[in-house]
């Protein structure tokens, strides 16, 4: 990823109140979307929506895709 891909990225981010608290809240450890609903105070389905998009943009990713809920 170069500089201008990486400030996009950043942008992105930063666009959306859901996805910086997300991305801040997943800097410490690994979490399930109910433990970010939880800590961030969102509905369970803004989270997973919200890391939809970050996943597609390669920001976070799913430790267990195999499983569906958790």
């Amino acid at each position: 990823m170069n500089d201008e891909e990486t400030l996009y990225e950043i942008a992105f981010i930063k666009a959306s109140t859901y996805r910086s608290g997300i991305v801040k809240a997943l800097a410490e450890y690994e979490k399930t979307p109910k433990n970010i609903a939880d800590e961030l105070s969102i509905r369970q389905s803004n989270i997973s929506g919200t890391l939809k998009e970050l996943r597609e943009h390669n920001i976070v990713y799913c430790i267990n895709p195999e499983v569906k809920k958790g």
